[in-house]
């Protein structure tokens, strides 16, 4: 029996991220002169969604090329700074010992609500671009905002292709794109709102689909 897995990585496969978008967010705020800070609260619950669209919920009433210039402020500070996501983010629990299991026996993607070149930055910081070559690696958000969705690019890859399950696994309601989708959380973090045939706190739990 063919599976595909179809993976979220913020969140899901990595952890601290959040930690960087917070730093970085709230760097750019104070640099162009803006009172309002993320929480690390608020830095959780806007995960998984575009740059610039945290600075829209942020910063209420701000035109969306205004949104857009704090995201490429954003983008260029992580380039120039690197130290920054690689002192955050660090492979979640699990992550390498499922990736590796699932790999000896079915095909798997990653699907992630950032760019292109920053889906190879963020595999290459966590050593898990093995897992994902090239073709199965998918970053979304280009800075055109001519972006497709996650549904958009698991259509494409399967284009040519043909399974007999796909299981997503996701921390958001847009990762939820299998015919059986599991819901990941930190385990000290709240689930999202939404639905999925399991929700778990450990990625071990996905073997069972093995």
């Amino acid at each position: 029996m063919r599976k595909l897995f179809v993976w979220d990585f913020h969140g899901v496969l990595e952890r601290g991220n959040d930690a960087a978008v917070l730093e970085v967010t709230n760097e750019v705020l104070r640099k162009r002169g803006y009172e309002r800070r993320m929480t690390e609260a608020e830095a959780f619950s806007l995960s998984g969604i575009k740059w610039h669209e945290y600075f829209a919920f942020l910063l209420p009433g701000t035109p969306i090329e205004q949104c857009i210039e704090l995201e490429d402020a954003c983008v260029d500070m992580v380039k120039t700074n690197p130290e920054i996501l690689y002192r955050n983010i660090k492979p979640n629990d699990h992550a390498h010992e499922v990736l590796e299991t699932i790999a000896a026996k079915h095909a798997q993607i990653v699907i992630s609500n950032t760019s292109p070149t920053g889906i190879q930055k963020f595999l290459s910081a966590t050593n898990m671009q093995h897992f994902f070559p090239v073709p199965f690696r998918f970053g979304i958000h280009t800075r055109d905002q001519n972006s497709e969705t996650k549904l958009d690019a698991l259509k494409r890859f399967l284009q040519d292709k043909t399974y007999d399950h796909i299981i997503a696994v996701g921390d958001s309601p847009h990762d939820m794109l299998g015919d059986i989708n599991y819901l990941y959380a930190h385990p000290d973090r709240d689930f999202k709102p939404c639905e999925a045939h399991y929700k778990i706190r450990d990625l071990r739990e996905v073997k069972r689909e093995l």
